[in-house]
């Protein structure tokens, strides 16, 4: 497979140097990159996409990069056509005409992700038990149980999102760091224009329309909803980011390198799972919060 002979191609040592560009896997398929750093000791690069901002550079392992000749640029073409057919399928290709096409929008030219399902496979996010557990204990306590997390949360989701890159900032360099605390803060503006309309149980609506009247009126604090909800309704916006993402636009490179950078938040949530996610965070709703809630029903 093309994977293999990128393997082949990288072979034991540091192959490429600084400023060598390459063609680079990402996903199934393969793009120009630039070598910007070479780390022998870790025997990996630091890459950055021709054409791509400086957000989507990325350290690589060998096994990934491949020398940029004819004979590779031939397995580039190769392969690019087959995840792009692999992708269409047998999908009518209506959308994205020629109009597109003139316009140089490579992810028109490259047939990527040309109906939402399309798209929707290009992100996937793995859940580890534990947090899949979390998730149906979740759903019990506010749905079968009629309980509600108790409000506002501690630690909330922007907290949870800040001891993240916290966590990071340790062990990383200055760009990684920038890179980290923008997709965390990516992950918070989605969790803020989300939460009102796919964040919640119908049973936790009335819940949040009370607190939102209290903002508005000035009985409460106003503040982002990052900061009012947490670990729950955080790890709930990772089951519906693939299909929000779907909706960006952003290219398969883009996508493959987002995901990376979600899964590492997951892994930190599996981490924090023990602490965080506990039944002490919901109380039972009272009578008259449920006789309301069925009445509107």
């Amino acid at each position: 497979s093309g994977r293999a002979m990128a393997g082949a191609g990288a072979g034991g040592g540091m192959q490429f140097r600084q400023d060598d560009v390459a063609l680079v896997y990402q996903g199934k398929m393969l793009y120009e990159a630039k070598v910007v750093k070479v780390d022998a000791r870790k025997g990996s690069y630091f890459v950055h996409y021709q054409g791509w901002k400086k957000r989507w550079d990325e350290w690589i392992t060998p096994e990934r990069i491949l020398e940029l000749n004819e004979e590779n640029k031939a397995l580039q073409a190769k392969v690019n056509a087959e995840s792009k057919k692999s992708k269409s399928g047998s999908k009518s290709k209506a959308k994205g005409g020629a109009g597109d096409e003139g316009r140089g929008k490579r992810r028109r030219i490259d047939g990527e992700a040309e109906t939402e399902d399309d798209m929707e496979s290009a992100v996937k996010l793995t859940m580890q038990f534990a947090l899949k557990k979390q998730l149906v204990d979740d759903w019990e306590h506010i749905t079968q149980k009629q309980e509600l997390v108790v409000l506002p949360r501690t630690p909330s989701a922007a907290d949870i999102m800040k001891q993240y890159v916290a966590s990071k900032a340790k062990r990383g360099k200055p760009a990684e760091q920038k890179v980290v605390e923008e997709v965390a803060q990516g992950i918070i503006n989605y969790f803020d224009r989300a939460l009102e309309t796919l964040l919640l149980f119908r049973f936790e609506r009335p819940q949040y329309f009370a607190l939102k009247a209290k903002m508005d009126s000035g009985d409460e604090p106003a503040r982002p909803m990052s900061e009012v909800y947490g670990p729950e309704h955080l790890l709930r916006l990772f089951v519906k980011l693939p299909s929000l993402l779907a909706l960006t636009g952003l290219e398969a490179a883009e996508l493959s390198i987002l995901q990376t950078r979600l899964q590492d938040v997951l892994k930190y949530l599996v981490k924090i799972a023990p602490a965080e996610f506990t039944p002490t965070a919901y109380e039972k709703a009272e009578d008259e919060y449920i006789e309301a809630f069925r009445k509107i029903k």
